[in-house]
């Protein structure tokens, strides 16, 4: 179902660029159709890596090594800066020093790329987005958070399963983000918690990792 309507925007377009009175027309058509590729490689690209996940929890698979959080996330946040600014947001990276947590790297990556892609998908143009590694002396912890309009209270366990939207902002989204999330945290007996940001706004969403010994 998550990928008929992306599909059908594509078939929509061509029709109407293929019926076109003016240049104009046709490439803003093309311009719908594309954004509908993107969207629709987007899904594949989530559903592939839910996949992934299965399979790792069904056959225990995982090969789990020492790993610096704060490399990684600070990787992945520049990597997003680009698509933050397309979207007027304002990106940022806080965190000093390595936080070593076991878990596979390229996992970890995907799990920030959704968190920080979700941000910036909802939190809307002027919001401020905020990458954040925390630690003590037994955890590290993982938080994005945004001043953004958040997820209503009653929304915040629901957003937690597949296929389930924590807004109506119309930002193109197939509920796999915070999903995808919590089942890499499960496999590496991370949490995730959902809770609002500072003052009441936005979401601020954590995942909380033993430190590596």
């Amino acid at each position: 179902h998550q990928l008929r309507t992306p599909l059908a925007i594509i078939r929509t377009q061509l029709a109407l660029s293929a019926r076109s009175s003016s240049l104009d027309e046709a490439q803003h058509a093309a311009l719908k159709g594309d954004q509908a590729v993107a969207h629709a490689e987007r899904i594949l690209a989530q559903l592939l890596l839910m996949a992934k996940i299965d399979a790792a929890t069904a056959k225990e698979a995982l090969t789990a090594s020492a790993i610096d959080l704060t490399a990684i996330a600070q990787e992945i946040t520049g990597e997003q800066i680009p698509r933050a600014a397309e979207a007027g947001i304002d990106l940022g990276f806080e965190g000093e020093g390595p936080a070593m947590i076991r878990a596979e790297p390229l996992l970890i990556g995907e799990m920030l790329r959704n968190l920080a892609g979700n941000a910036i998908a909802y939190a809307g143009h002027g919001a401020e987005v905020t990458v954040r590694i925390l630690e003590d002396a037994e955890t590290v912890r993982l938080e994005v958070e945004d001043n953004g309009p958040g997820i209503p209270p009653e929304k915040l366990e629901a957003v937690r399963k597949r296929f389930s939207r924590g807004n109506e902002s119309g930002a193109p989204g197939a509920g796999l983000g915070l999903p995808i999330v919590e089942e890499i945290a499960n496999l590496f007996n991370a949490r995730l918690t959902l809770i609002p940001g500072r003052g009441g706004r936005g979401l601020k969403a954590s995942v909380t990792f033993n430190r590596a010994a």
